[in-house]
């Protein structure tokens, strides 16, 4: 608060800064909360996410680490190891495309996943998030992350996701990720 009273926004820094998608929504999500409130609601889809309030003299502000901390960019691109699970998604939410190894961890029974929309795999209480994730990715933002999905077992799992718009089709890429804590009201399945 302002001395005439009125509510400052805190500075949102969100780290890793090169990631446009996660800064993106981040902002979108934004309402006036503690910062301990904040980490929760940005916990459902992220579970490494780490909000810490800014105490350096200035303005107020928040260091959003989508890590969990600050971690070094130079890990290499992953994703593009071609025998890892991909998954192709078009501009109105229905999967086109996906891999055996997806099928499988996603939990597609059969050869045809179109049958699938993006929201079947949306860890329950995270529909909104994941929409404006959908939507910010859409527009051509890249998404590196940790977030959490619900294959069709129903199952959380973390997942190590790269997804980006290529032509018309969000394609996202992906592993399962490790040392992820689990939500109190849920079992996540994570890499050992």
């Amino acid at each position: 608060m302002t001395s005439s009273g009125h509510h400052v926004e805190p500075a949102l820094i969100t780290i890793p800064t090169s990631d446009a998608a996660f800064r993106e929504h981040v902002h979108t999500l934004w309402r006036p909360a503690s910062p301990g409130e904040f980490e929760a609601r940005l916990r459902r889809v992220f579970p490494r996410v780490v909000v810490r309030e800014r105490t350096i003299s200035g303005a107020p502000g928040w260091y959003i680490y989508r890590d969990g901390g600050w971690s070094s960019s130079l890990t290499g691109d992953w994703w593009d190891d071609p025998r890892l699970p991909r998954v192709a998604v078009s501009g109105d939410g229905w999967v086109r495309e996906a891999d055996a190894t997806a099928r499988g961890l996603l939990g597609i029974d059969d050869d045809d996943p179109s049958t699938h929309y993006f929201t079947d795999f949306v860890v329950p209480g995270t529909l909104d998030d994941a929409v404006s994730l959908f939507q910010i990715i859409g527009s051509g933002k890249v998404l590196d992350a940790t977030i959490l999905v619900r294959p069709t077992s129903g199952d959380i799992v973390a997942l190590d996701v790269h997804a980006r718009l290529v032509d018309d089709a969000i394609v996202a890429v992906f592993r399962l990720a490790g040392d992820v804590p689990a939500p109190p009201e849920a079992h996540v399945v994570g890499r050992p």
